[in-house]
């Protein structure tokens, strides 16, 4: 902590030399849960699947307009079993502690076993600021702060996963960005397209000092945080010596994403494997999530 390394010195005929090959670690114990979603019907529902999901009316002209449309079994299923995933991904505190003993059980005594999200490993290593305003100052106070812990001063290109409130403030900002600086025609051009001119502009990304950080927005933020903007800064940068991703999700072999279907009588002929009139579908996998340098992250929340 109060010593630097610089070189060494070699005497003429020197027999021995110095490298110096340490660093900063730690270890970080992660867990895989498992999520599972179902779905089932009548079979007298998947037989008239086709007319519950769409009604169509189609005009003199072969056009069809949709008067009601909603979504397929499968894509409910679909749909659930990834927000699942995302959201576990992001937010999930683990449930065991520190001896490796699960602490959360169900109600037959089964434990219920997940490991911490991102929003949890970031938190506990990212630096944090609490803004009132928006500003580019704020933002060129978190790129260098988050520069100074890459590898590289510049060269660099951060995410800034944000939620909706968030989303807005930076548009606003990077709009002011733009009306308080001079822009000649390098930055501004309009094409006639025959149609309704479009005002205003929406802004993707933002550089400053070499570095530049690109924005996204991820609903999961913004149905966490619903009154006030809070966005991640980091780097994901990939290690230059292995090649790694600085986030990456594990799982089992071939068990990311398993698919079953359970049939039961007047589905369709054939096998069955269950005497009741209806089929099952099932999703199910295994995910969890490490990020393996949490130092290179930046938390922006609203006061």
């Amino acid at each position: 902590m109060l010593t630097r390394w610089l070189g060494n010195i070699q005497p003429e005929l020197h027999e021995l030399g110095f490298t110096k090959y340490t660093s900063n670690y730690e270890k970080l114990r992660g867990w895989i849960q498992e999520i599972r979603c179902d779905i089932d019907a009548s079979s007298r529902y998947l037989a008239l699947e086709d007319q519950f999901v769409k009604v169509t009316k189609e005009d003199v002209g072969g056009n069809k307009n949709y008067l009601f449309k909603m979504p397929g079994m499968k894509k409910v299923l679909m749909d659930n079993f990834m927000e699942a995933r995302n959201n576990g991904m992001m937010w999930n505190k683990t449930t065991m502690d520190a001896n490796g003993k699960c602490t959360l059980h169900d109600r037959q005594g089964r434990e219920l076993i997940c490991g911490d999200g991102l929003i949890a490993q970031f938190n506990r290593y990212a630096s944090k600021y609490n803004y009132s305003r928006l500003s580019t100052n704020v933002l060129v106070e978190a790129m260098t702060d988050l520069a100074q812990k890459c590898e590289e001063s510049i060269g660099n290109h951060f995410v800034f996963v944000v939620n909706d409130i968030l989303w807005r403030d930076l548009q606003k900002t990077c709009g002011r960005f733009i009306a308080d600086n001079s822009i000649d025609a390098d930055y501004l051009y309009s094409t006639f397209e025959n149609k309704y001119i479009k005002v205003g502009a929406t802004y993707k990304a933002f550089e400053w000092s070499g570095n530049t950080v690109s924005f996204h927005v991820d609903r999961a933020l913004s149905n966490e945080y619903t009154d006030k903007g809070y966005g991640i800064l980091v780097d994901l940068t990939s290690d230059k010596a292995s090649g790694i991703a600085p986030v990456q999700m594990f799982t089992l072999k071939d068990k990311a994403f398993i698919d079953n279907t359970l049939t039961g009588a007047a589905v369709k002929s054939g096998e069955i494997a269950s005497p009741v009139a209806g089929q099952k579908y099932i999703v199910s996998g295994y995910a969890g999530i490490a990020c393996l340098n949490p130092y290179r992250s930046y938390v922006l929340i609203q006061n």
